[in-house]
């Protein structure tokens, strides 16, 4: 059995299914690939407003003898992984939304 067919017709098509199935062989692969990393950033993100969070709720330690600064802390902007998570709407002051 010959891989390619004989006639110059079918050999062209041939060559261009094979080029067009590599083609979208590496576009599903580099697809993949970013949203694998976005997925990523986003799980790092996420990860890192629960952490700030869990910081804000627990009080610092005290220790005996030493003085600790007093730390201002203002509540988190809303940010759109939250509200996505809560379903809320977020809007900027001023701008319709």
């Amino acid at each position: 059995m010959k891989p390619l067919p004989a006639s110059l017709a079918g050999r062209t098509i041939a060559i261009l299914l094979i080029g067009l199935a590599a083609f979208h062989g590496t576009g599903l692969w580099l697809y993949n690939a970013g949203f694998r990393a976005e997925i990523d950033y986003t799980n790092e993100r996420q990860l890192a407003e629960r952490i700030v969070g869990i910081k804000r709720v627990i009080p610092p330690a005290e220790r005996p003898g030493r003085r600790m600064p007093t730390v201002r802390v203002s509540p988190a902007l809303p940010s759109p992984a939250s509200s996505m998570r809560t379903g809320e709407r977020t809007s900027v002051a001023g701008l319709p939304g």
